[in-house]
């Protein structure tokens, strides 16, 4: 019906994936239907090129602490203008009167307002901000919107599109040099014909196992993280195929543009002597 309520959420790559999913097509799939679409670009930003507009995306949200090398507790929600309803006069849960969504709408009241995101009009009325302002809240933290923007700055500065060749040209060393260990398996999407027709790509995110050796992935970060190098470990229930939960954990790096060749080849190198010291 007509007043159904539908949304369409995708993560545009996964924190345990190197899969870019193509959102550009599912955002259309999505206009096609009349359903919100939403996209999780917290994995994306900040580490290849994203244009909300052409992927359709009527919502989008991410976070500062991680490609854009922002402060951790900083993030940023993207509203199109026009998926926000017109105004209209209602009545909210508390009783009040207020100006904003029709009842019928997909995008309705946030569900917390403060004086930033509503205003007060009369002691029973008050009206939703304009734009996605209307999502924001007062109290947040001056010196870490500075860090934010400093790290977008510096984002928009270098430009994603050098980024990301950069840390997939890295990501390609390093994938190369990790498959020379008899015993790793790399977990990383791969490049097929399939894939690239529906315009999924592979990201800068190399994920990798040992199991097969008898070795867990925290055995293998704690020994790199002994050497200061910093990889993190991916459970597999960060997906929603329950069927992939029982495949063994994974180590992941995530190189950037950063980085130095030296660097992947002494991160390479390391692997290599662990998985050795271990047998």
């Amino acid at each position: 019906p007509s007043s159904s309520r539908s949304l369409v959420a995708l993560t545009h790559i996964q924190t345990n994936s190197s899969i870019v999913q193509p959102a550009a097509a599912v955002g259309k799939i999505a206009q096609k239907h009349g359903a919100i679409f939403l996209l999780d670009t917290c994995q994306s930003i900040g580490q290849l090129p994203v244009n909300l507009r052409a992927l359709g995306c009527d919502f989008a949200c991410g976070t500062g602490r991680k490609w854009l090398r922002g402060p951790r507790g900083t993030g940023l929600l993207y509203a199109r203008k026009s998926v926000l309803p017109q105004s209209e006069s209602s009545e909210s849960q508390t009783g009040l009167r207020y100006e904003g969504p029709s009842s019928s709408s997909l995008v309705g009241e946030p569900a917390m307002i403060d004086h930033v995101s509503a205003s007060w009009k009369r002691s029973d009325h008050y009206e939703l901000s304009a734009g996605a302002r209307r999502f924001e809240m007062w109290e947040s933290s001056p010196a870490l919107h500075c860090g934010l923007a400093v790290a977008i700055d510096a984002c928009r500065t270098i430009g994603p599109e050098r980024i990301f060749r950069r840390a997939s040209f890295l990501a390609e060393l390093l994938r190369d040099e990790l498959r020379q260990n008899q015993g790793v398996t790399l977990r990383d999407a791969p490049e097929t014909s399939t894939a690239a027709a529906t315009s999924a790509a592979r990201c800068a995110i190399v994920t990798f196992e040992a199991s097969g050796l008898g070795i867990t992935a925290d055995e293998i970060k704690e020994a790199l993280t002994q050497r200061r190098i910093a990889v993190s470990v991916a459970p597999p229930f960060h997906t929603f195929d329950d069927s992939a939960w029982n495949l063994p954990a994974t180590v992941r790096l995530s190189p950037s543009y950063y980085n130095t060749e030296e660097e992947i080849h002494a991160a390479a190198e390391t692997v290599r002597d662990i998985l050795k010291s271990k047998k």
